[in-house]
């Protein structure tokens, strides 16, 4: 087990992030945990290796304050009980050990539960209880000293019933010192509110990091148990992220709420080539196939058909690219959105002080979300008291020197970051700083996406960006969770393109890869 702690200290060093960890969240949730173990597997640290050095640490603690004790482990068949069987396997020998299976053992699906189950049980009798001898635990729980909790965690749902809610009475009544594993069974895993019935554990062995379910939890004391996560795995994104951002859809939900886009965007300076006048084109495509259900480009009356006709999807509506009115006005606040794309393709000359305030004034008031791409962003950095915490803001290196006075392209990653990390802060927005190592951040967390080719230093590409942003925004109430989606997915289909492209890749490539990723984070209800 040296091996992992040492694997971890290399991680950090060759990363230089140790200590940006204080910008990651302190407090999880159950879909925090979930998205550190989709995001750990993504960067090889799956699983079954965070199980091992789970089970390993907290038989560490147990065998500290316990040695020589009589220990059962009561555990389910899911995740929590594979920690369960992997701490009971490292105590063999410095304690007494027995372990329970709350569940029928043929049914076992988690892997690292099964990997485990099939290791111990070959080194020590593993009794399991089911509905035809739920009472055979009393006799184990009358032999213990203590009894380790690794039933049921973050992925209870719904009331307790049948064998998990004898299981936990029984226990409870048993008299014994109990000892949960992270959060004890029968928590809630976010609100910490009991169900029917729930463990009373005098210790929790929390993992990692403190959880949202502990806050108001009773417990003589809660310890946290470092299992050797590298720091990479919170603070670089990955798919935990996309499972974050996106939103579960009801079989009877309709186009409104699934999210709705407007997109400001396009210029008649931009006629010179067919694909000129798609900036706007390009973002609204990208939010539709990003999951959007309804989506408007806003773009000059001279360019409105060309962008019509690019797709039957787009919805195209003109405003008066020399005069932006009152009248403009009218017709943005008649168009159904509550999330805004402003800046691709505008020219200077249509996107004035006075437009820029009206259209922010409205958006804040109606609570929607920003994204600030391209032109906008030059508004922004003459107008910083614009910047709101609803939105997001998208500059390269070079729009963040307008914005922050800052050139960061010299800087190593670690300055870049805290250059990103001021400007937020001081600016109260949600900051998007591109380049090959994107960093995302609100000022108080952070995120860093690690791009494995330059594919996407291609014209297109970043209306694309802020179109998937601006999705996943439409739907997902927290836009610091969003605008780390949108660049995540963005990125990945920019790597994997390039793997059957190379330097050929194009906009549109991204906008066509999008369905058949993002599918397998649909979640729908009532099927």
């Amino acid at each position: 087990m040296q091996s992992i702690f040492i694997c971890k200290l290399i991680f950090n060093i060759m990363e230089g992030l140790k200590d940006f960890t204080i910008f990651t969240k302190k407090l999880l949730g159950s879909a925090d945990t979930y998205n550190i173990i989709l995001n750990g597997e993504h960067l090889g640290f799956g699983e079954k290796l965070m199980v091992e050095n789970a089970g390993y640490a907290i038989s560490e603690e147990l065998r500290r304050r316990y040695k020589n004790k009589k220990i059962l482990f009561v555990c389910g068949v899911g995740g929590k009980g594979a920690i369960g069987l992997s701490a009971a396997r490292h105590l063999i020998g410095h304690a007494s050990v027995r372990v329970i299976i709350v569940g029928d053992v043929s049914g076992i699906k988690n892997k690292a539960m099964l990997m485990n189950y099939r290791i111990v049980k070959d080194l020590i009798e593993v009794d399991s209880i089911t509905d035809s001898n739920p009472d055979d635990i009393r006799r184990h729980l009358r032999w213990s000293d203590v009894v380790v909790d690794a039933i049921i965690g973050i992925g209870l749902v719904g009331r307790l019933s049948g064998l998990l809610y004898r299981t936990i009475k029984t226990v409870n009544g048993a008299g014994r010192n109990v000892i949960a594993i992270d959060i004890p069974s029968g928590i809630d895993p976010d609100s910490g509110a009991p169900n029917i019935a729930a463990i009373r554990a005098r210790q929790v062995f929390v993992i990692h990091k403190q959880k949202t379910a502990l806050r108001k939890y009773n417990a003589d004391s809660s310890i946290i148990v470092d299992i050797g996560l590298p720091a990479s795995i919170e603070l670089f994104s990955g798919p935990g992220d996309v499972r974050a951002a996106v939103e579960k859809q009801r079989m009877d939900t309709n186009k409104y709420e699934r999210g709705s886009v407007l997109i400001i965007g396009g210029s008649e300076d931009y006629r010179g080539a067919p694909l000129l006048s798609a900036f706007g084109a390009n973002n609204t495509i990208a939010a539709l196939r990003g999951g959007a259900g309804y989506v408007t480009v806003f773009a000059p009356d001279g360019i409105v058909e060309t962008i019509s006709s690019k797709s039957p999807e787009i919805i195209a509506k003109g405003f008066n690219e020399a005069h932006f009115g009152e009248k403009d006005m009218e017709k943005l606040r008649d168009i159904r959105h509550n999330a805004l794309v402003i800046g691709p393709g505008l020219s200077e000359a249509n996107i004035t002080f006075k437009v820029v305030s009206e259209i922010v004034k409205y958006e804040k008031e109606k609570r929607n979300s920003i994204v600030i791409d391209a032109t906008a962003i030059k508004v922004m950095a003459a107008y910083k008291n614009f910047i709101d915490s609803n939105m997001v803001i998208t500059p390269h290196y070079g729009e963040f020197r307008a914005l922050a006075g800052v050139d960061v392209r010299k800087y190593d990653l670690g300055k870049r970051i805290n250059a990103a990390i001021d400007f937020a802060k001081d600016n109260g927005c949600i900051l998007v700083l591109k380049g090959n190592e994107t960093i995302i951040t609100n000022g108080d967390l952070v995120k860093i996406n690690r791009a494995k080719s330059p594919a996407l230093a291609t014209m297109g590409t970043g209306d694309v960006l802020s179109g998937i942003i601006a999705a996943f925004a439409s739907s997902h109430k927290n836009l610091f969770e969003s605008a780390v989606a949108g660049v995540y997915v963005h990125s990945y289909l920019g790597d994997k393109l390039f793997d059957e492209k190379g330097m050929h890749v194009v906009a549109t490539d991204i906008i066509d890869a999008l369905p058949s990723f993002l599918k397998d984070f649909d979640v729908i209800t009532g099927v």
